[in-house]
């Protein structure tokens, strides 16, 4: 019985602790999006076009290998 019973419990931790893993790691690519964002918002405010656009490109290659 008590076997059942932690394997039913290891399963349910294991299956939690994966769905909990993959939001983590959404919640951390959205922050590190935003960062750039916000980055590239304010040199483009200050008139670096430029930069602001080699940034968002560099971010889009940092973001697909996370």
């Amino acid at each position: 019985m008590t076997t059942l019973v932690w394997n039913t419990t290891c399963a349910l931790c294991e299956a939690v602790a994966h769905y909990i893993d993959i939001f983590l790691k959404k919640a951390n690519s959205f922050f590190i999006s935003a960062g750039y964002a916000r980055a590239a918002s304010q040199l483009a405010a200050r008139g670096h076009y430029k930069e602001a656009k080699q940034l968002m490109m560099y971010k889009d290659e940092e973001i697909s290998k996370l």
